[in-house]
């Protein structure tokens, strides 16, 4: 998760550091940033369900606001808590 303290660049709501990196080829991918959602992005999305961090939803979601951007295939394989880090950030922000 992103230090507090820490200045983002804008538009990033957060960085989610992976206890689980994604592998892509030879490439690991080790954190990702999270993009703020406009309506655009939220569109068929539940936000109820994406408040409760319904991994469903999350998944749906993170290929659209991650950077680099994973792919669905690759939002399934995140381990478990990674995928409820990046939940946490995600209903942060809906609460701001």
């Amino acid at each position: 998760m992103a230090d507090a303290t820490s200045e983002l660049p804008e538009g990033i709501i957060a960085v989610v550091n992976l206890r689980q990196p994604v592998v892509r080829g030879e490439q690991k991918i080790a954190s990702i940033m999270l993009r703020q959602a406009n309506g655009t992005v939220l569109s068929g999305i539940s936000l109820f369900d994406l408040m409760r961090m319904d991994t469903n939803e999350i998944v749906k979601i993170l290929p659209r606001i991650s950077e680099p951007p994973l792919t669905v295939a690759e939002a399934k394989l995140l381990s478990g808590p990674d995928l409820f880090e990046i939940g946490q950030e995600l209903s942060a922000f809906l609460l701001l």
